[in-house]
């Protein structure tokens, strides 16, 4: 491919990333943010884009999206190593957020360290997916 086919592809891509960007963003700003991997500050910003900001800005040199597959876990997660599809893509939306709230409305850090799940930095899940009466639970440190 040559260097203006693969530029002409890059703006492509960011043009549409910006526009879905900005249409998550509209609808429903918190999932969006989840969705996209981003924090509130850019998500404003997305927000705000006149449609010639979103041109200009697809038209650069490199790609504006980031995908995710650089945590190995997280890869392994959204492919299923080893779980059906239902429970790899909870446990990848969990990971990918880095949080999640409790039943009693508390939040949870989730971290991975290598094959490591760990829960506000201290605690270590040390087995996942263990059956019990009243679903599936995982056990921890």
């Amino acid at each position: 491919m040559k260097s203006a086919d693969l530029q002409d592809e890059i703006r492509e891509l960011n043009l549409a990333y910006l526009m879905l960007a900005q249409q998550l963003v509209r609808e429903d700003r918190e999932i969006a943010m989840f969705r996209l991997g981003m924090g509130a500050d850019v998500a404003d910003l997305i927000n705000g884009l006149t449609t010639a900001q979103i041109v200009r800005l697809s038209s650069q040199q490199m790609m504006l999206c980031r995908v995710r597959f650089d945590d190995s876990a997280l890869l392994g997660m959204l492919t299923g190593e080893g779980r059906d599809a239902a429970t790899a893509s909870l446990h990848a939306a969990i990971i990918a957020a880095g949080s999640v709230t409790t039943v009693q409305g508390g939040v949870i850090t989730v971290t991975v360290d290598g094959d490591d799940v760990i829960l506000d930095g201290t605690s270590t899940v040390v087995a996942a997916d263990v059956p019990a009466s009243n679903g599936i639970i995982h056990a921890i440190d």
